[in-house]
Formats: structure tokens, sequence, C-alpha cells
């Protein structure tokens, strides 16, 4: 028998293991960089899900290093089918954590801006959209490009990004490209930074259903350098 009531949505928490002391933490950032009250559930349950794996093997906070981090995800995988599934969150709670110093960063020597964004999207794309080695190599080759392109501070840059400013890098590459195979290959890339960097508040979000169509460069289909 169906109830008329409706089912009250789970409220995730962390109530075990050496993150639970940072859920304020968490949920107070991903609010403020404007996450949906979903996804904010959802991330801190991924917390909730890491700090238990942690108390059960008695890992520290400070001792979550990218290796720990990488086992963690390898027991997710068993029990979850889908590769987005195991990682979900995960990504988004190291970094809140890492900015904070609560955990490792991941073993970046250079500290600069795009060194960290590069870091954090290279693991948006192993994590959450499971690409292969080589695609997350050159997604990040481009991307330091464009980031490398855009004036300092890089955040205040991010923070005022427009089209015009993502097309002119655009045009610009596509001039200087060997081939149209390598334009395509910028702008993939360049959509995946931008997608990363707005679902990370990092970039102005724009308007409408479609909050990157401002900045979601166009291909003109011609040889480089005309």
């Amino acid at each position: 028998m169906v109830s008329g009531k409706r089912r009250r949505a789970l409220i995730a928490a962390v109530t075990v293991g050496p993150l639970a002391t940072y859920e304020d933490l968490l949920r107070t950032e991903l609010v403020r960089v404007g996450y949906a009250p979903f996804t904010v559930n959802e991330t801190v349950l991924a917390m909730a899900r890491l700090s238990t794996w942690m108390q059960q093997g008695n890992v520290p906070a400070t001792g979550l290093t990218p290796n720990l981090v990488e086992q963690f995800l390898a027991a997710r995988r068993e029990r979850c089918r889908a590769e987005p599934a195991a990682c979900r969150g995960v990504r988004t709670v190291l970094r809140v954590l890492r900015g904070a110093d609560v955990v490792p960063r991941a073993g970046v020597v250079d500290e600069s801006p795009v060194a960290s964004i590069l870091a954090d999207f290279r693991g948006y794309l192993v994590g959450e959209r499971g690409l292969a080695v080589t695609t997350v190599r050159s997604y990040c080759l481009q991307a330091e490009k464009f980031l490398r392109y855009l004036s300092e501070p890089l955040g205040d840059a991010l923070a005022r990004l427009d089209a015009a400013t993502v097309t002119t890098f655009v045009i610009r590459a596509t001039t200087a490209a060997r081939s149209v195979e390598s334009t395509k290959a910028l702008v993939t890339a360049l959509r995946a930074l931008l997608r990363y960097l707005h679902v990370e508040g990092l970039v102005p979000a724009g308007t409408g259903k479609r909050p990157l169509s401002p900045f979601q460069p166009v291909v003109m289909d011609h040889e480089p350098g005309v």
C-alpha cells in the first residue's frame, strides 16, 4: 500500500570519522559558490563516505594523501557500476579541504594559481568524467594555454571572464594552429575547462537555462591560418 505522504529526502550528515568536524566548512563553501541544495547534500554524503572509510583505516585528515584517495575511489568503484556514481562529490570535497589545508594537496610542486586550477581540473577529468590518461593530458595542456593567456591575477580574470575574451583567444589559437584537428582538440578541451570552472563558481554564471552558452566557442570549419 502506497502512503499518501511524500517521502522525505534523506539529509546527509558526517557523523563519524576525522572529517566530521569539517562538515560545516564544506556546507558553507558550497553555499557561498552557489551550489544547489541537492548538490550540497550529495557532496556531504560523499564526505560522509570518505570519512567513514578513513576511520575504518585509521587515517587522520592530515594523512589523506593522493594515493589513499585513489584507494578510496577504487573501493567505491567496486561498489558502483558507473564511474561517475563512484566518484560523485569526492573531487569537490577534496578541493574544499585542500583549500583550507585540512588534507594534503595533490603533490603539485608549482603552487601558482594556474597549476592549482590545472591540478583540480585534472582530478575532475579523471574522477568525475572518467577520461583516459592520454585525453586528460591533452585537455590539461590545452587548458594551460588558455589560463596563461588570461591576465593576472588569475582569479580576478576568471571572475570577469566574458565571451569576447574567450572568442579572441580561440581566434588567435585557430590562426596559429597547424591543423583542423589541433583546433578541434583545443576547443573541445576549452569547453571542458569552462564547464568545470562554471561548476566550481570561478567564472560568471551567465543567464538563462544554458549558463555556459556565452562562453562556448564555435569552431569555424576552415583551414588554420586562413
